[in-house]
């Protein structure tokens, strides 16, 4: 009888202890879920069709939140629906890049400033993987965008303390 209650004894302090003492590592479950659903949400309405994989995001320690998203900026060939020159092509899938370009920049600055549980100094970064449903039409479509900001410069622009074209600045904007 003994041995078992010093074994849960010893269990609980060693499975839930580190927890309570070190406390929560980065973003709450809810801060994670709110940025990767209006991920979803500014995607949805610029991108053609379904999104190919939604929001997911993790936290590294150190770094700071890493949130993937998968699309298609354009629709592929099809038989049976109308064709589209590959001008047309070339000049819609850009306009959706840029604003999806955009649209991070923007949601960067108003949901950053709000991760209370992750240190000012570390950042956010928002990686839009782009399938390229129309390589013929496409040949040099970049295959990702990477946008990342610190913490710190999302507040400074709810703060106020910045302009919106300042810190438009300050986000690591890169196509690879």
């Amino acid at each position: 009888m003994f041995r078992s209650h010093l074994f849960l004894t010893i269990f609980f302090f060693a499975a839930f202890l580190p927890a309570a003492l070190l406390g929560q590592v980065g973003p709450s479950v809810e801060e994670r879920a709110a940025i990767t659903a209006a991920i979803d949400e500014r995607v949805a309405g610029i991108v053609p069709g379904p999104m190919l994989q939604r929001a997911k995001s993790t936290y590294l320690e150190g770094y700071g939140l890493v949130v993937t998203i998968e699309v298609a900026l354009a629709l592929p060939r099809n038989p049976f629906t109308g064709m589209r020159s590959p001008e047309e092509i070339r000049r819609s899938s850009n306009e959706r890049r840029l604003a999806l370009k955009e649209a991070t920049v923007d949601l960067l600055g108003e949901y950053v400033p709000g991760i209370r549980s992750m240190p000012s100094d570390e950042r956010v970064a928002v990686v839009i993987y782009m399938l390229n449903t129309n390589p013929a039409d496409l040949p040099d479509l970049p295959t990702q965008i990477v946008a990342s900001v610190t913490k710190q410069d999302a507040a400074d622009l709810q703060s106020a303390a910045i302009s919106k074209t300042a810190f438009a600045d300050r986000v690591v904007m890169r196509e690879y």
